[in-house]
């Protein structure tokens, strides 16, 4: 043990953490506990030995027992303020690997004090992956959580049984504990409806609830505890002080709070004998820091790290896709409004997008890739207190997600053609023959742009323009906007007369297949323009023996032939009259139609799913946000 311990010391100075940031932020405690001392030591010697031991000898085996279950069930809790601070810094760790070591490090660092420095070293020893710059940074973000669960927690009990303690500053408490409990509402409202903070997206509204009963467990547990230890007689008024004294215990930095615990909780019961109350607090810490300590030193220094699970690793944004196992549209997350997840063992990827309360992947997966990564994707959701959602899924993740209990909606259809097999000859393309003749016929040329040509963006720039002012903006989340960076890794193509540039039609372009993005047209536009766009584009995929090309999905909404009441109502009420019209334009192809869906674990959260989704695509925000 002893090497093991010198590697670490070693390793700890080999890093560029700045150590003398954690050694000052640990004065305090030292300070803190010599004046502990200094006021404490007075009545520290006015106190009975034996009238001690005697407290401690009189808790019972049962209540033993009761308060050694309450610790068992609060270490339990306090695991999930680290695999919520694991999910919030995107570390990537296993869940389960991260929640044992959070336990581990809370029950060494509180017995032992010092808490950022032995709570960063114990995860730093179980999850050496992190670095010891990203154990100090879970340390110290678990920190902050327990504290807002702490207060969120603490202020209705003291605005509730403060009072019953008779302290002096009862009033001045519900005072404070009002103001705690009227900004935790005013966050969950805004974080429900969506609102930022300085550009910010706040937290989600499952995260604030999940956070609330994580504290409530861990915080409802701990206080069990001691009140098995305690002498019968005290009733709730002791709640309200054990959380003040807990808190008080932690902040100080003392090993196992020492001194801190024991002002707060005494002065807070003034009209209960000493030595009862701090014989009780002894037996309490015997099972709720000592035990909890030895077991949590011996895993983190005898156990060896526990093989990583697959979890999601989450890119930064604008990061390319590498897989090419993946949908074209995978290459969405080039314009930098979502990020692009991978599998830790099988590197399959997807498009993860955020609302204010939803994690939605986007579009359908290759069936390997839904396999290796719903379960990761799924857990990190959870973890954040966000709904887990796949959104644009094909048949047969549908009928996965089917299995694994979720609710699904038909949203649409996507219109596929083989551009091998397309020929405008047929019968089936008479219309659209006729279409590509008035294009001519108005003097129409097609042009494709050369992969890393020059893009003339001043001219492509006017159409997009002209196009968004006569559509009232462009939509987004799960489709493109114009952006010269994001246009210039497409495959593009150009509809100009008399040399000036009519309209433009950009493909995602894939290493199996083609789908298009962006499609925008200037004012007038000869029938038939944008029909010719697809027919050279689809020929081009031809001559790039590209097996599949996607035109994307158009809505339920917009499709006589999608089944369901609720897609009636909605063209009943003319709520697919907006896209109706591309409907009938990707019609004219002939294309093979693949039914698209939304998928939510149950009828609530597809709700609020299909509300927050649309409102992302219909109101999209600017580019280049958090």
């Amino acid at each position: 043990m002893r090497h093991r311990v010198r590697g670490l010391t070693a390793a700890m100075l080999a890093t560029e953490l700045p150590l003398r940031r954690i050694a000052l932020q640990q004065a305090l405690p030292v300070v803190a506990l010599g004046a502990l001392i200094l006021v404490l030591g007075g009545r520290a010697r006015a106190l009975d030995p034996v009238a001690l031991w005697q407290a401690v000898a009189a808790v019972e085996l049962p209540h033993w027992i009761g308060a050694a279950s309450a610790t068992l069930v609060s270490f339990w809790a306090v695991s999930r303020y680290d695999r919520m601070a694991h999910a919030l810094l995107d570390t990537g760790a296993d869940p389960a690997r991260a929640g044992a070591a959070g336990a581990a490090a809370i029950a060494v660092a509180q017995t032992l004090g010092f808490g950022l420095l032995t709570g960063t070293l114990t995860r730093w020893r179980m999850l050496p992956e992190l670095g010891l710059k990203g154990a100090f940074a879970v340390t110290g973000l678990a920190s902050l959580l327990f504290l807002a669960g702490w207060a969120a927690i603490a202020a209705p009990v003291w605005l509730l049984l403060g009072p019953e303690t008779g302290h002096d500053g009862a009033d001045l408490g519900a005072l404070a504990a009002g103001l705690v409990i009227a900004l935790l509402g005013g966050l969950a409202l805004a974080s429900a409806a969506g609102l930022r903070l300085r550009g910010r997206r706040l937290p989600p509204l499952g995260l604030i609830v999940r956070l609330l009963a994580v504290a409530a467990l861990d915080l409802g547990a701990a206080a069990l505890a001691l009140w098995w230890c305690l002498p019968a007689g005290l009733g709730a008024q002791m709640l309200p002080a054990m959380l003040l004294a807990f808190a008080a215990g932690l902040v100080s930095g003392t090993p196992a709070g020492l001194g801190a615990f024991e002002a707060v909780f005494l002065s807070l019961l003034p009209e209960q004998p000493a030595e009862p109350l701090i014989g009780a607090i002894l037996a309490w810490r015997a099972v709720y820091f000592a035990g909890p300590a030895v077991i949590g030193a011996a895993t983190a220094l005898l156990c060896p790290p526990r093989p990583a699970r697959p979890v999601l690793i989450l890119h930064p944004r604008g990061t390319p896709a590498t897989d090419r196992r993946a949908p074209a549209e995978i290459l969405l997350g080039r314009q930098g409004e979502h990020r692009l997840a991978e599998c830790t063992t099988a590197r399959h990827q997807w498009l993860l997008a955020e609302t204010a309360q939803c994690q939605v992947a986007l579009f359908d997966p290759a069936p390997a890739a839904f396999a290796a990564l719903q379960a990761p994707l799924t857990a990190r959701a959870r973890a954040l207190g966000r709904i887990p959602v796949l959104y644009r899924i094909g048949p047969r993740a549908a009928a996965r997600a089917r299995t694994a209990g979720w609710r699904l909606l038909r949203i649409g259809a996507e219109a596929v053609i083989a551009p091998a097999a397309f020929d405008p000859a047929t019968p089936a393309h008479a219309g659209l023959r006729r279409k590509i003749a008035k294009a001519r016929k108005a003097g129409v040329t097609i042009e494709r742009l050369a992969p890393g040509a020059p893009l003339p963006l001043a001219e492509l720039a006017e159409v997009a323009a002209h196009w968004a002012r006569a559509r009232g903006g462009e939509r987004g989340f799960s489709t493109g906007r114009f952006c010269p960076d994001y246009l210039a890794g497409q495959q593009v193509f150009l509809a100009r007369s008399g040399g000036r540039i009519l309209a433009f039609a950009s493909f995602h372009g894939g290493p199996r297949e083609w789908t298009l993005d962006l499609m925008r047209s200037g004012p007038d536009l000869p029938d038939g323009t944008l029909q010719a766009l697809i027919v050279e584009a689809i020929a081009a995929a031809r001559a790039a023996r590209i097996p599949r090309l996607s035109l994307a999905a158009v809505s339920a909404a917009a499709d006589p032939r999608a089944p369901g009441p609720l897609w009636a109502l909605a063209r009943r009420l003319g709520l697919g009259r907006e896209t109706a019209g591309l409907a009938q334009f990707k019609r004219a192809f002939a294309p093979d139609w693949e039914p698209r869906y939304l998928a939510a674990p149950g009828p609530v959260a597809l709700l609020v799913a299909a509300v927050e989704i649309t409102r992302a695509v219909h109101r999209p925000e600017p580019l280049g946000r958090p």
